[in-house]
């Protein structure tokens, strides 16, 4: 898309990645992938070839900024603003049902009784952002919840959602950083930590900070992306660069215009817009290892449409398409 600066063209931006994001959604289970990406490919270029000789460029609004992610405390700012921008949008039903459908379903599915898991409990969820998951984890039992994270203005919505119901009585939330969090060595039960410690300033940081606040034979649940083969490609080296010069609230008015549930426009925004550190099972349970954690346990199942269920189920070009998929695990401080 080199040429299309002018901003008029960010609305087909968003609209072009839109449709090469749900690619591999549209594909057979068993296709290869590569040759009609390749096709995918060609037809955006031809649609794009179509609109610039359109004309339709006339210099109306500035070129995009780019982001500017060049020290620590600049990339959390861009974190925290973009996420709180996000939780506005998410509904009762998404927040308190699906959010507690989704926790329950994925653990049943590596064999673990949710409830047996967190009841009576002392839980920490470390990066909580809207609170989705803290809720859940008080309605499967735990005594005490705390949520912290680094948004103001997700906690602030955090607070205001426990509200609505009567299980949340024992969640609080606290604004601080995983990387130095604000609790006692030794004090927390079990730490939960769901799609967050890919995207901080210090992966290694937080593990460390995980394992200090825990109890002797507390437990940690950890969730972070691996590398995501083809599906990485594709997204990191096209759709998040065109991303660059769309700003993020027109990909987001966009997406709310297509009728997309506000969970799914989160999960497209955090894969558009937000930056990833991925490591692989090796390097990661090399690095669990080392901060002294012990007994690890991959759960290396989702649910039908999770990318681990379908590379668990070894389907024809599965790791081709998403490599290692999501990277789930239960660790123990010994």
């Amino acid at each position: 898309m080199n040429g299309m600066v002018d901003a008029a063209y960010a609305p087909f931006k968003a609209y072009l990645v839109y449709n090469l994001f749900w690619f591999f959604e549209t594909l057979q289970e068993g296709q290869n992938p590569i040759p009609p990406l390749k096709q995918k490919y060609k037809d955006a270029i031809t649609l794009i070839k179509t609109v610039k000789s359109s004309n339709f460029n006339v210099n109306l609004y500035p070129q995009a900024n780019e982001i500017d992610l060049s020290s620590d405390s600049k990339v959390e700012k861009y974190l925290t603003d973009l996420y709180s921008s996000l939780w506005v949008g998410m509904s009762d039903e998404i927040y308190f049902d699906e959010g507690l459908m989704l926790l329950t379903e994925r653990l049943k599915v590596n064999g673990l009784d949710p409830y047996k898991l967190f009841k009576d409990k002392y839980v920490v969820d470390a990066g909580c952002g809207s609170g989705k998951w803290t809720c859940a984890i008080a309605r499967l039992g735990a005594k005490k919840v705390l949520g912290i994270d680094i948004g103001k203005k997700g906690l602030e919505f955090a607070n205001k959602m426990k509200g609505k119901i009567s299980e949340a009585s024992c969640v609080e939330f606290s604004h601080a950083n995983l990387t130095n969090i604000t609790l006692e060595d030794e004090s927390v039960d079990f730490l939960f930590s769901n799609g967050v410690v890919h995207h901080t300033v210090d992966y290694n940081k937080c593990l460390k900070e995980f394992f200090r606040v825990l109890k002797h034979t507390g437990e940690m649940y950890l969730f972070v992306n691996g590398p995501w083969g083809l599906w990485e490609l594709h997204l990191d080296n096209t759709l998040k660069v065109v991303c660059r010069s769309i700003p993020q609230r027109v990909m987001y008015n966009f997406l709310v215009s297509t009728g997309m549930h506000s969970g799914a426009i989160y999960w497209v925004m955090d894969n558009f817009y937000v930056p990833y550190e991925r490591k692989s099972k090796d390097e990661l349970e090399e690095l669990l290892h080392q901060v002294g954690f012990v007994d690890l346990r991959q759960l290396a199942r989702g649910l039908e449409s999770d990318y681990i269920e379908k590379v668990f189920r070894n389907a024809p070009y599965a790791s081709l398409r998403y490599g290692e998929a999501q990277l789930k695990y239960l660790a123990k401080k010994p």
